[in-house]
């Protein structure tokens, strides 16, 4: 099974926004939808007009609304539970969003392996989802925004990519029987990971790419006075009390410098 989620929140900032609508809809390796769960909630911070522009919600909504803290371990308890996850842009926004909100609430959240239908979109074709689903699907997308249309949306655009690529003929779902394998066939979702894979990303240790492998396979700084330099050799403490204390680098990152130089 496959949750495919989608977040709508009070800005683009992965660290300084919050989310403040999330949806999940889970379907089966065949795309039939299985389960979904949608939630609205008080961000604890003010909803620009500008970000109500977009999608809608207003702070008058969701004022009275309990915060996402209240459902953390519930939303983490249930999305931990599958391999994969799938989003549009989810890579870049989605998931460092959710992981930044679990986070805040104590939790980490180790994301299962990700399809990311901007990602092959952006490979192919370079656009926006509404101009996805006009391209594969030949639809307008209605409610653009609205966290619940948009994981519908990306289930089409998905399944259109599938179709207008031929990848249902040459490759075959996981699901189904491993015979095709000993004909050099490859299981479809393998071919989707490959393709949401966007450049230079297997060389980030965390989402925002501020620690990467070199060539060497060693862990270096990707930004700042020692970037280049090998994390641990380079180590001084008070470069990192700054990144573990400055609210402009992402709990994921801080985790990942604590975890290569075993500190708290």
């Amino acid at each position: 099974m496959i949750p495919f989620f989608d977040i709508e929140s009070t800005g683009t900032s992965v660290t300084k926004d919050k989310i403040i609508s999330l949806s999940i809809i889970v379907t089966d390796f065949n795309f039939n939808i299985l389960e979904k769960k949608k939630l609205l909630v008080n961000p604890g911070i003010l909803i620009p007009e500008e970000a109500t522009a977009v999608h809608g919600i207003t702070n008058e909504v969701v004022a009275l609304l309990p915060e996402f803290k209240e459902y953390a371990k519930g939303i983490f308890s249930f999305i931990s539970k599958f391999d994969y996850i799938a989003g549009f842009n989810s890579k870049m926004f989605d998931t460092p969003m959710l992981c930044e909100e679990f986070a805040r609430c104590g939790i980490i959240w180790n994301p299962g392996k990700q399809i990311d239908c901007s990602v092959i979109f952006k490979k192919r074709e370079a656009r926006t989802l509404s101009a996805a689903m006009k391209f594969y699907c030949d639809k307008e997308l209605d409610g653009a925004h609205d966290a619940e249309n948009d994981v519908l949306a990306t289930i089409e655009v998905l399944k259109g990519q599938i179709q207008k690529y031929g990848l249902d003929k040459q490759l075959h779902l996981i699901s189904e029987s491993e015979e095709h394998a000993k004909e050099g066939y490859v299981p479809l979702l393998d071919f989707l990971l490959s393709e949401s894979k966007y450049e230079g990303e297997d060389n980030r240790v965390d989402f925002a790419g501020k620690i990467i492998l070199n060539k060497d396979g060693v862990a270096v700084w990707n930004f700042g006075k020692y970037k280049d330099m090998n994390v641990p050799v380079s180590f001084d403490r008070g470069y990192c009390d700054w990144c573990l204390n400055t609210p402009d680098i992402t709990f994921n990152t801080k985790n990942v410098i604590r975890s290569i130089l075993n500190i708290k």
